[in-house]
C-alpha cells in the first residue's frame, strides 16, 4: 500500500496536478501517507518475529469500543471496560493454536517511550476525590478478548490507556508471559461510593471476588474499574502477592484462589 501511495503521488506531479498545503485534500493525503509510513515502520519490526514465530509484537495502539463486545453468553459482554481483555491481531491468534498453548494466554504490555515523552511524569491519575493520588505504572498485563485487531494494532480497555498514559496511535511492546499465580491482592477504593456498596451487601468481599474473577491479571500499581449496577468502582491496586507470599509486579487471577483485602487509607483521607 505504501508503494501504491508513492506511485500515485509521482503519477499526480507527472500530470501537473498540485496540491496545496491549505488545501483540505492535501492534508488528508500528508495524513493518510504518515501513517501508511508508520504502520510499514511497525510491520518491519514485527517481520522478524513472524519469521521466528516468536509471540512478540510491535503494536499501534487504539481504544477498544463496543464494537468488540462479544456476544450475550460471554462473561465479558457487558464488561469490555472492566477487564484486562484487549484485541489482538489474527496472525497472534493462529500461532498461539497451531503451537497450542496452555491458557490463560498473558501478554506483558510496554509502553514505547518516544523521545521527548522521556521526562513526562509516568502516572496513573484517579477519579476527582482522589486527583492526589497517583502512582506510576511502567507496564501491564493483558489477554486476549479476541483476535479481530488490524494488522499491528491492539485495541486496549480504557483504564489501561488512562495509567499507562497511552493514546491512540502510540506504540507498544507485547511479549507472552507465564506469571504467578495469585494468592492474594491488596485494593484501595478510590472514591466514597464504595462505602455506599458495602454497607448495602450481604457480602461485599463475594462481590468484589466475583467481579475481579473479569481479569485475568492483575498488575501493581494500576487502578481498574470494576461496575455494579451501572455504577463504576475504582480500586487502587496496591499489593499483587503470589503463591508462596512473594510481592511481585503481577499476578495471574484466572485459575488461582485468590483472596482480596481492603486498604482504606486513601478513604479515610476523603472523610
Amino acid at each position: 500500500f505504501y508503494f501504491a501511495l508513492v506511485a500515485l503521488n509521482i503519477i499526480l506531479l507527472k500530470s501537473g496536478f498540485q496540491l496545496t498545503e491549505s488545501s483540505s485534500i492535501s492534508k488528508a493525503w500528508s495524513r493518510a501517507l504518515k501513517q501508511t509510513i508508520y504502520e510499514q515502520e511497525v510491520e518491519d519490526i514485527n517481520a522478524v518475529h513472524k519469521i521466528d514465530n516468536h509471540l512478540a509484537r510491535r503494536l499501534i495502539v487504539m481504544p477498544l469500543t463496543e464494537a468488540f463486545k462479544p456476544n450475550q453468553a460471554d462473561l465479558m459482554h457487558e464488561k469490555i471496560q472492566y477487564g484486562d481483555k484487549c484485541s489482538l491481531p489474527s496472525s497472534i491468534g493462529r500461532l498461539i493454536f497451531e503451537k497450542r498453548y496452555d491458557v490463560p494466554w498473558i501478554f506483558e504490555l510496554v509502553p514505547v517511550r518516544k523521545e521527548t515523552d522521556e521526562n513526562l511524569s509516568k502516572t496513573c491519575e484517579n477519579t476527582e476525590e482522589s486527583s492526589d493520588f497517583k502512582s506510576e505504572l511502567q507496564k501491564a498485563y493483558i489477554s486476549p478478548l479476541d483476535f479481530r485487531s488490524p494488522e499491528n494494532y491492539i485495541f486496549l480497555p480504557q483504564w489501561m490507556m488512562k495509567c499507562l498514559k497511552l493514546k491512540p496511535n502510540d506504540l507498544v511492546d507485547i511479549s507472552f508471559v507465564r506469571i504467578k499465580l495469585a494468592e492474594l491482592v491488596v485494593f484501595q477504593p478510590l472514591s466514597l461510593a464504595w462505602d455506599e456498596l458495602m454497607s448495602k451487601s450481604i457480602d461485599p468481599k463475594a462481590i468484589l471476588e466475583h467481579e475481579i474473577n473479569k481479569y485475568s491479571s492483575l498488575t501493581a500499581g494500576s487502578t481498574i474499574y470494576i461496575a455494579i449496577k451501572g455504577i463504576e468502582y475504582p480500586l487502587f491496586v496496591k499489593k499483587t502477592i503470589a503463591e508462596g507470599g512473594v510481592s511481585v509486579e503481577g499476578v495471574r487471577v484466572q485459575d488461582s484462589d485468590i483472596r482480596t483485602d481492603i486498604d482504606r487509607s486513601i478513604l479515610d483521607d476523603m472523610l
